[in-house]
């Protein structure tokens, strides 16, 4: 830390103090989880408009939509190669890497190329959501003093019914994985989960 870290540190604690502050000014629930998740979005992403409806939610899987859609995770760019090559949302087109690279005008290699960097990144990208709800996995019934958590269709279900959304089973698979990486694995390879195959005898997972 030299002298030039000074100005910068002088902001970080003028935040800070500014969100202390606000918090101890109020006891609304509602209210102090929208501050919290205001502070947190923003200071991850630099996204200034943010919806009332994803800062009173601690909802994971809502927040982690609204990031893609607002190219907040990638680039322009990168969010699409995301969106069309990984399984993210239900019933969407499986495209080959042919078909993307038209969408994007660029070639196929460098769509694989994207694809992949965008796959190795996702996990920390996501890591942030291990700072949101504490209630997440009692409010889904999901029983994490097991040795093996396994995610049926009826909870994927109950889960995009309640939170209004329309991920896949294998995002929010990995979704989960993410929040709870500390004590337990993904089975089954990342790239065997999310993206989709266009070759039976690849469909591992």
């Amino acid at each position: 830390i030299g002298a030039r870290c000074i100005p910068e540190l002088k902001i970080y604690f003028l935040l800070v103090s500014d969100f202390l502050l606000d918090v101890s000014k109020s006891n609304d629930e509602k209210y102090l989880i929208s501050l919290k998740n205001k502070f947190l979005i923003q200071r991850t992403f630099s996204i200034s408009k943010i919806p009332s409806i994803i800062l009173e939610s601690e909802s994971i899987f809502l927040l982690t939509d609204f990031l893609l859609n607002q190219n907040a995770l990638f680039d322009k760019t990168q969010t699409i190669i995301v969106k069309k090559a990984f399984k993210i949302h239900e019933n969407n087109t499986r495209l080959t890497l042919d078909d993307i690279a038209d969408k994007v005008t660029l070639t196929r290699e460098r769509v694989r190329q994207i694809r992949n960097t965008c796959l190795d990144e996702l996990f920390n990208k996501l890591s942030f959501i291990k700072n949101l709800s504490n209630d997440l996995l009692q409010k889904y019934n999901i029983d994490i003093d097991s040795n093996q958590i396994e995610i049926n269709s009826e909870t994927i279900e109950r889960i995009n019914n309640t939170e209004n959304t329309n991920l896949s089973k294998e995002f929010i698979i990995y979704l989960l994985y993410v929040y709870v990486s500390e004590r337990f694995s993904l089975i089954g390879n990342v790239e065997d989960v999310l993206l989709h195959k266009h070759i039976t005898a690849r469909n591992r997972y």
